[in-house]
């Protein structure tokens, strides 16, 4: 990592002296008719705090960096004292007054030279006896609010997540929710910039973050070390580190804390995750073979224009062992690691990201168990390459995740460093909503056709889905079926007419605001969508809407997270890498809400249940698995159908096209990021049409016998006789 310092520029130190969001500004000013300047005894203060409580650099970097000297350390040159008029004094009487006034001149002098030298010189600093309870990573008075009015056993800025759990296992399971409720309405206020908290302990927690990010934050911003610290690993123009620069830094991160990666990577229109445990045979050797995997590759060099090898893929995977995988080489240092990448096109470092795909999942890991120096590194990162407030608002939402995670259990030993095993508090959301940041509106005319084109093509293809129509049939509801399906619209994040909720506008930069942006538009909707749907949306939500899509009021609802993660393409491109993860999500809550609604004849519920329950035993797998293979197999075979019914060519975004078409696309589907069918439609074009010995799998089992499905992937009829058709 190399570190360099840049020429001091007074506009630019001002400017970051300031910060971002609220920072206070360092107050500079001069007058034309005082002699000298003298630095404000505040800012002295301040200054002296700052070294008190100066973040730690890392060893190597404290090494190649040279101390930066403070702008309020600098000499001041006093200008010379100007002549005075001459005194009218008699000749007898002028030596002794102009000794004395020249003594008098001097001594003022030597007052002056000495206050100067000791306001400017570098003064030893002693450190005040610090409280055992509290961090200066944090803020120690609103911390020692938040600890009287909340609890005065553990200490929010010395373990944050300790506290939040041994909070939240003090109280029953009710409370629990009403502790997350809490958290989560501080977290939309932060957002908002609003405070209208009712209650004390809100008003404290809330005093509490808020002053994380003006006192803590903004301080680090005004330490020239920390600074050049970063600017010397960045991009000098924007100074934004580059992808290759935050790649490195994740390694050094991986390497030193063995850690996994704590964010994720993006590369706009030609994102697709491999994951690179997709070339283990032990892990895939029953789904994909060699020339399955050659298809695949082949599919994905197609859609990326590139010409990536089997070779080269396994080239990538010795970069990034893993110490829990027994498949892995070892730990490798990271000057190795360093030496590796260095010299590496930008090319063929972003084949690298493409396999290897950085996850973001592990943040209970980083943000509960990782040692200081790692917070310490996280901070200087997101405040000069971001934004100062981000990892403030990132403890809001790990300490959300981490009081959702929470079952029931009532003690705890060691928190500290038993916490993540209580808490297993997550960040995956945040791989989800960095996609936001390619998203330039949660209104784009063009990609609210597509999806629509989508949602009617699946809607269609569920009408004439044979299994549910003959479901339909045994009751005489068929035609209740059909107007009942077709009454069901769909509901994008800029249809929503809800009370105090505006769509918000996302910039095509900067990831931070475009999540917090999402988040808080995310958190009223859901608050609204409760009032309207009732308990059961507010318990299916963490499942279907946070992620995806789900039924509200009727309709299909599709999240702005889901909005802006599957519509990632740009608007003058067709949603092919994207459209199946759309069909099956849409056809799954379709589907869903078919057979949950009660309003159909009893002969027809009959069936229904008989179908479900003929079904599940098929699956010959535990009873809470094979109810989620149930939806997500229907919804892959209305899918199908969708592909199968395509007879023209189509620019607008849909599944119009030739069946051929259909076949030539649907290996990059299996592709397609964050979806259940990331493997499916590879595993069903390889084995649904294979003598294979290793060909049936709990997975594509339905779907071998699946009229619509063979139809699709022109698979021959298949003969075996199986039980399924009696269902």
């Amino acid at each position: 990592m190399t570190v360099r310092m840049e020429p001091t520029d007074e506009k630019r130190d001002a400017e970051t002296a300031s910060g971002n969001d609220g920072a206070t500004p360092v107050a500079s000013s001069t007058s034309q008719v005082a002699v000298w300047s003298v630095t404000p005894l505040s800012v002295v203060h301040a200054e002296k705090e700052e070294r008190e409580a100066k973040p730690k650099i890392p060893n190597h970097a404290a090494r190649s960096t040279p101390t930066a000297v403070s702008p309020l350390s600098l000499s001041v040159t006093a200008p010379m004292p100007t002549t005075s008029p001459a005194l009218n004094v008699p000749d007898r009487e002028r030596e002794p007054v102009m000794v004395a006034i020249m003594s008098a001149v001097a001594l003022v002098m030597t007052v002056v030279a000495i206050t100067m030298i000791w306001l400017t010189s570098a003064r030893l600093s002693f450190p005040k006896p610090k409280n055992a309870t509290e961090d200066t990573f944090c803020c120690p008075v609103e911390a020692a609010q938040l600890r009287a009015v909340i609890d005065v056993d553990v200490s929010p800025c010395r373990d944050f997540f300790a506290y939040v759990c041994k909070r939240a296992i003090q109280d029953d399971a009710v409370q629990v929710g009403v502790a997350m409720d809490t958290l989560e309405e501080i977290a939309s206020n932060i957002i908002k910039g609003t405070a209208n908290l009712s209650s004390p302990a809100p008003r404290a927690l809330h005093r509490y973050f808020t002053s994380c990010l003006s006192e803590v934050w903004q301080k680090d911003l005004r330490q020239k070390q920390v600074t050049s610290f970063i600017v010397g690993i960045a991009n000098a123009p924007s100074r934004r580190m580059t992808p290759v620069d935050l790649l490195r830094f994740a390694l050094n991160i991986h390497i030193r804390y063995q850690l996994e990666f704590f964010f994720g990577l993006e590369f706009g229109n030609a994102s697709v995750e491999f994951e690179w445990t997709f070339l283990r045979a032990i892990t895939f050797q029953y789904y994909c073979d060699y020339n399955c995997f050659d298809a695949a590759l082949a599919g994905v060099n197609a859609h990326l224009e590139t010409n990536y090898t089997y070779q080269d893929i396994k080239r990538w995977q010795q970069f990034l062992p893993r110490a829990s995988s027994a498949a892995s080489p070892g730990d490798i240092t990271k000057e190795e690691l360093l030496q590796a990448f260095a010299g590496m096109n930008a090319s063929a470092f972003e084949a690298v990201m493409k396999e290897f795909y950085p996850d973001f999942y592990i943040g209970y890991n980083v943000f509960t168990e990782a040692k200081r120096p790692l917070l310490e590194e996280i901070r200087i990162l997101w405040n000069v390459s971001y934004q100062p407030r981000s990892l403030c608002y990132m403890l809001i939402s790990v300490a959300i995740g981490a009081m959702k995670k929470i079952q029931g259990m009532t003690t705890i030993d060691s928190p500290t460093s038993q916490i993540w095993q209580i808490c297993r508090s997550h960040a995956a959301r945040f791989t989800e909503l960095w996609r936001l940041t390619y998203v330039d509106s949660l209104t784009n005319p063009a990609k609210d056709f597509r999806m629509r084109s989508l949602f009617q093509e699946t809607r269609e293809a569920l009408l004439r889905y044979g299994p549910l129509r003959r479901l339909m049939e045994v009751g005489g509801d068929t035609a209740n079926f059909e107007a009942f399906v077709r009454s069901t619209s769909l509901e994008l994040p800029g249809d929503l007419q809800l009370s105090g909720v505006r769509v918000p506008v996302l910039q095509p930069h900067g990831f931070v605001d475009n999540y917090f942006r999402g988040l808080g538009f995310d958190f009223d909707v859901r608050l609204e969508t409760w009032k309207l749907a009732g308990q059961y949306v507010r318990l299916d939500i963490e499942f279907d809407l946070w992620h995806r899509m789900g039924i509200v009021n009727g309709d299909l609802y599709v999240s702005p997270i889901a909005y802006g993660y599957l519509s990632s393409v740009n608007a003058s491109r067709a949603l092919l890498a994207d459209a199946p993860v759309i069909v099956v999500r849409m056809a799954a809550q379709l589907w869903k809400r078919v057979v949950q609604h009660r309003g159909w004849s009893s002969r027809t519920l009959a069936a229904i249940e008989y179908h479900r329950e003929c079904m599940l035993k098929t699956f010959r797998v535990p009873g809470k698995v094979a109810a989620e293979l149930l939806d997500t197999s229907v919804a892959l075979q209305i899918a199908a159908s969708v592909a199968a019914g395509a007879t023209s060519v189509s620019t607008d975004g849909s599944l119009g096209g030739a069946v051929d078409d259909w076949s030539t696309v649907k290996v990059l589907w299996s592709l397609s990021l964050g979806s259940k069918a990331r493997f499916f439609y590879a595993r069903y074009a390889y084995f649904a049409c294979s003598g294979d010995e290793y060909s049936w799998n709990y997975v594509n089992e339905p779907l071998r016998h699946s009229e619509d499905f063979t139809a699709a992937f022109r698979c021959p009829p298949f003969q075996e006789a199986t039980n399924i058709s009696a269902c």
